[in-house]
């Protein structure tokens, strides 16, 4: 829509550029036909009708007093004072009406733009009512590009139009302003009596019309050229002043969030390597105990509880938790873990762990830490997130089943994304956008269904594809969505 308006705006100015040549085309030629005509009265006569009616009176008068035997001076005088009386503009009411039209015309794209974006600001501020913080802020960012960047066109349509407006006013000017109209009329009376009395002086008139003719010199051409560089001079040197900011908002914006005293809160062990990905939010490591399974070893509150052969579990695997539980005591119930698991883990061996501290410890949820690298301007952030997981059954009905095989991972029964394309996070992040009920704040866990031969690193990656809130791949420091996870037993 705002290309049609575009469109028809240039062609309404194309039409109005070729009104006005052929407006001053015709005058021209109808006061050259009057001063052609003047040695025929008859061809005269038909000349003289050809004129508006206001030019008509006046030469007819000039016409008439030539044609009698008195002096003519005094005839061409008050037909130069009349001719400068009268109005060669349009009429007033037309002028505004003329005036609003061509505005509404220029400005008329970036209204249409401006509208559009105010129902697209009114349309997600009503779906993002009930939604999750992070939900919210990747609904806004997603739905609201489109919008904006239609008005950023149609302002560049707006922008073509009013430069071409500004063309037609100066090509109006040139050629029809009622000072020139009334120079060439003026012009055209003095030709026009030295024609029809051959020979007679006419001193007064041709004075008078000297003193009263438009000024038609260069001085405001300059005055404005001048301006016109001033101005853009100012504006090249607001651009300068403002290009960091503009260059910041060509990238993708980052947001430091972390609580600084948070950002590492836990010290990983020396055989074990956090999975990187570009979610989770912050954890208090404080507030719950920490289980790592690493290359060698499984430790709960740094106290072994297997040691691992090629990262297996030996078999079979009895711990008895006895030490364990008298350290666990201090913690608040329900028993919530940090789980730092090696990103090469197995997903067999990490499921074996955290089921048997389920059933044991009667711990109710895991929270997968991971690692985050974030980009603060030229600076990098080293972050731990973290991603709720809960083994068993959910207080809530579950929101949505994410399948996940060694191939690739589904959304219930719809065909599975292949982790062989390197966008499948983005792809996966765009399909739960289109799940209605995903983005509110009350909505219930993800179900994970995980099919044999899954890796541990593969499972964070879906769990951290699902929650991201960052536009692109690259991590941009928000916490996430605020998903919470479920595996049934």
């Amino acid at each position: 829509m705002t290309a049609v308006l575009v469109l028809l705006g240039l062609a309404l100015e194309a039409l109005l550029v070729a009104a006005i040549f052929a407006a001053a085309r015709n005058e021209r030629l109808r006061l050259a036909s009057l001063l052609k005509a003047a040695p025929d009265p008859g061809a005269l006569k038909e000349a003289l009708a050809a004129l508006p009616e206001a030019e008509q009176q006046i030469a007819g008068r000039l016409v008439e007093a030539a044609q009698g035997k008195g002096s003519i001076d005094e005839v061409l005088v008050q037909a130069v004072v009349v001719s400068t009386t009268e109005t060669f503009a349009p009429r007033l009411p037309l002028r505004i009406l003329s005036a609003a039209g061509l505005v509404s015309m220029a400005f008329a794209p970036m209204i249409y733009g401006a509208l559009q974006a105010a129902g697209g600001i009114a349309e997600t501020a009503e779906l993002t009512r009930r939604a999750h913080k992070a939900a919210a802020y990747v609904e806004w960012q997603t739905r609201l590009e489109g919008p904006f960047s239609a008005l950023r066109d149609a302002c560049r349509g707006t922008g073509l139009l009013l430069v071409g407006l500004a063309l037609l006013s100066a090509l109006a000017w040139w050629l029809r302003r009622p000072e020139v109209r009334e120079a060439r009329f003026v012009r055209a009376l003095l030709l026009l009596a030295s024609r029809l009395r051959p020979g007679q002086q006419l001193p007064v008139g041709a004075r008078l019309a000297e003193l009263i003719a438009p000024d038609r010199g260069l001085g405001r051409p300059i005055v404005a050229s001048v301006l016109w560089v001033a101005s853009c001079t100012l504006g090249w040197m607001f651009l300068q002043q403002t290009a960091e900011v503009r260059a910041a908002n060509g990238h993708q914006p980052t947001f430091d969030v972390w609580p600084g005293e948070q950002r590492r809160p836990i010290t990983p062990g020396p055989d074990l390597t956090l999975p990187k990905a570009p979610a989770g939010a912050p954890l208090d490591e404080r507030s719950r105990p920490t289980l790592e399974i690493g290359k060698e070893s499984v430790r709960l509150q740094q106290v072994p509880l297997a040691e691992l052969s090629s990262g297996a579990l030996p078999d079979p695997w009895e711990p008895e938790f006895e030490g364990q539980r008298a350290l666990l005591n201090q913690y608040s119930r329900p028993l919530e873990v940090n789980l730092l698991a090696d990103e090469n883990a197995t997903w067999a061996t990490v499921k074996t762990v955290l089921s048997r501290l389920v059933t044991t410890l009667e711990v109710q949820r895991y929270y997968l830490v991971v690692d985050r690298r974030v980009r603060f301007g030229t600076k990098e952030a080293h972050l731990q997130g973290a991603l709720p997981l809960q083994l068993g059954h959910p207080d809530r009905a579950p929101a949505l089943r994410l399948v996940v095989s060694p191939q690739g991972v589904a959304i219930g029964n719809e065909p599975s994304i292949n982790f062989g394309r390197p966008e499948w996070p983005l792809t996966l992040r765009e399909r739960l956008r289109r799940e209605p009920g995903l983005i509110e704040e009350d909505r219930g866990p993800l179900e994970l269904e995980i099919l044999p031969g899954s890796s541990y690193r593969t499972i964070v990656s879906v769990l951290t594809a699902a929650d991201s809130a960052c536009l692109g791949q690259s991590d941009c420091g928000l916490p996430g969505q605020g998903f919470s996870f479920v595996i049934r037993p």
